[in-house]
């Protein structure tokens, strides 16, 4: 029998060595194989599809490859095995037993009248099975069989030899690219250059055509593709990719790896997908950040060829490798984004402190002149006045100059109770907050002329001095804000009172701001704004600012009451008011 030793165990997974093919040859011309007389030789591995149907793929042929490599297989094959039956012998195909009746139907189909079979076993594992067939009916003797089974012997041993070579390569490949791609975590930040450092790594350790490493985009309908390798998928450079349907997004679901040794006739796949990639085996392992599936790795054939176990262990670790950079990368531009808005906070702290000093000395500069230029001014008028009265005999008009006197001092005392007023309003240590309010809306509608309402809904709480002088001042600053820059005509404020919290709303029909575009600004108009904000986050609350050019403005001050609360006040006190115009 002439031997035909085709190059296809490219084909098989199991025996990636060149070593094999030469020993294959020269197993199968020696003369105890010749001895047989058998028209040719078929290795088969048994393997598993997606829903665990045992297969046998043919791995290597002594005369022409069949076209069709994967026979399922009847689970009595696998269910009989006895390690201690030796080898099997059919003499006639047609009438084969029925555990071999697909093993045997595929041979018919090779021309094959008559077989022996045995197994190939891997670690004291079944591997696979050893097929020599004639194209005429034959008898078997004895030593046929036993000739056989030592021939089955010697393949065991090659496969064994194999698969020892071959994983010491692999472990020594495998440890090599990620001793490469650690390196590749620690020195470069760059996230393209690193994945796809690691998926040139994978193609290379497991000899594929493709590889995917795939995002899940917020709401978990797409995927985005983060990184690629290979002629087709070069199109998908920025593209989205549907979860729904395909074995990517059975990965996601499950957060465990899976394998597919026929994409395209895979229920479980989007098939058409896989047909436009020319996807054919393909495996596939998630992408973990804290126990949590951020998307997925998958690696392609586009021939025959078929994952094993330890190809889905070495992806997995990839895996984990991508993992990392994402993870990485992400932490590293949070922190650089925290980093800039840690120096934008500081530089908005520092011009505020500034523009906070500039005020209070501009406020104490004011308040100096009011009592320098009013107070001062009137009871030193007051003084000459009384030093003229000194002079004057009784016969002057002594009463209208009294009287004089009276009006600069009671002046003087009304400019003083201004000022002290400007600086602290004592109401809100005798009354409370809502009384103080209602004065300070009315003492500015007499100076401004805005109209003012306020509204009190909820059963009315005193809260702690602290809150009480910040949500004054807030307001205070509010209606400065509204006379000098919104032309308003009215003020509405609106208090509520809850179980949770305490709100405090003004609004006005001024002409209103774009919030962003003032907030974001470096003029000083800003900072009244920033102040009020940062005043209000002082007391554990929060402020937000609602305008549109046109549409007036409105100003809220949200404070939980958690640890707010200073002493209760009475639903009906007649001290809070609910209603002021």
């Amino acid at each position: 029998m002439q031997i035909q030793m085709l190059n296809q165990f490219e084909h098989l997974q199991l025996f990636r060595d060149k070593l094999f093919k030469g020993q294959f040859q020269e197993l199968f011309a020696s003369s105890m194989a010749q001895s047989l007389k058998l028209d040719q030789f078929l290795l088969f591995e048994i393997v598993q599809d997606w829903v665990q149907v045992p297969s046998l793929v043919l791995c290597a042929s002594t005369g022409v490859f069949p076209s069709e490599i994967m026979i399922p297989v009847n689970n009595m094959l696998l269910d009989d095995i006895d390690e201690s039956c030796g080898a099997w012998f059919i003499p006639d195909l047609i009438d084969p037993p029925s555990k071999m009746i697909d093993l045997s139907r595929y041979v018919s189909r090779l021309g094959g009248r008559s077989m022996l079979v045995n197994q190939v076993e891997l670690n004291g594992d079944v591997r696979g099975f050893l097929v020599g067939y004639s194209e005429e009916l034959r008898n078997f003797c004895i030593n046929d069989l036993q000739f056989f089974s030592l021939l089955t012997f010697s393949m065991n041993l090659l496969v064994e030899n194999s698969q020892l070579r071959m994983d010491g390569c692999f472990r020594e490949s495998e440890s090599q690219s990620f001793e490469m791609i650690s390196l590749a975590l620690v020195e470069n930040k760059n996230l393209d250059k690193t994945l796809t450092l690691i998926a040139n790594k994978t193609v290379q350790l497991l000899q594929a055509h493709d590889v995917l490493v795939l995002l899940l985009e917020e709401g978990g309908e797409w995927f985005r593709v983060q990184g690629r390798i290979g002629e087709s998928v070069t199109h998908l450079a920025h593209r989205r990719l549907t979860v729904r349907n395909s074995l990517n997004g059975r990965v996601i679901t499950t957060g465990q790896p899976l394998i597919s040794q026929d994409a395209q006739i895979d229920p479980r796949a989007d098939q058409k997908r896989a047909i436009g990639l020319n996807a054919r085996s393909v495996i596939i392992a998630p992408l973990l950040i804290r126990e949590q599936v951020i998307g997925t790795m998958a690696v392609h054939y586009h021939d025959d060829s078929y994952f094993r176990e330890q190809d889905v262990i070495a992806l997995c670790s990839f895996a984990n490798q991508a993992s990392v950079a994402i993870d990485n990368s992400r932490l590293l531009k949070a922190l650089l984004k925290s980093q800039k808005d840690i120096e934008e906070k500081a530089k908005t702290l520092q011009r505020l402190l500034k523009e906070t000093i500039n005020i209070q000395e501009n406020e104490r500069r004011r308040i100096a002149a009011d009592i320098h230029d009013g107070v001062v001014s009137q009871i030193i008028g007051a003084l000459y006045e009384l030093e003229a009265w000194n002079q004057l005999t009784p016969s002057e008009c002594i009463n209208d100059r009294l009287q004089l006197l009276k009006q600069l001092l009671n002046q003087a005392i009304e400019n003083t109770r201004t000022s002290i007023y400007n600086l602290w309003p004592a109401t809100l240590d005798h009354m409370g907050l809502l009384p103080s309010l209602q004065e300070l809306f009315k003492h500015q509608e007499k100076l401004t002329n805005l109209r003012h309402r306020i509204q009190v809904f909820g059963e009315p709480y005193r809260l702690t001095s602290a809150i009480q002088i910040a949500v004054y001042r807030i307001v205070q600053e509010t209606i400065n804000n509204v006379f000098q820059h919104s032309s308003a005509d009215k003020i509405d404020m609106q208090i509520c009172f809850s179980e949770r919290k305490v709100s405090f709303r003004v609004s006005d029909d001024g002409q209103g701001f774009n919030v962003q575009e003032i907030l974001q600004s470096r003029h000083a108009d800003n900072f009244g704004l920033i102040g009020m904000r940062e005043r209000a986050q002082s007391i554990g609350g929060d402020l937000y600012i609602e305008s549109e050019p046109g549409k007036g403005c409105r100003i809220t001050i949200d404070i939980p009451i958690a640890d707010a609360l200073s002493e209760g006040l009475p639903r009906n006190d007649p001290n809070t008011g609910t209603d002021s115009r």
